[in-house]
């Protein structure tokens, strides 16, 4: 199972909502920075790690993030066109 951001756009949406940017939000979580980015531009990201930042959004893990069972063997980009 692979955990991805819903929507990139949304999701700026909601940190901004929160009064935060990128930089605040990872160290919120305990993340650094630029894996936050990856995860905003399509990277997976662990199920923990979601649900930190959902919490520090104050948001549920289903309206940020969506679980995906993916073949080991699918790339990146086969996964985004499923997406």
């Amino acid at each position: 199972m692979k955990t991805f951001i819903k929507d990139e756009n949304e999701f700026s949406k909601t940190v901004i909502r929160n009064g935060m940017n990128y930089a605040l939000l990872a160290k919120k979580v305990g993340i650094t920075r630029p894996y936050l980015s990856n995860i905003v531009h399509g990277s997976s990201v662990g199920s923990v790690t979601a649900g930190k930042i959902a919490k520090a959004l104050n948001a549920h893990f289903e309206d940020i993030f969506f679980t995906q069972s993916v073949d080991k063997n699918c790339t990146k980009n086969e996964i985004k066109k499923v997406m």
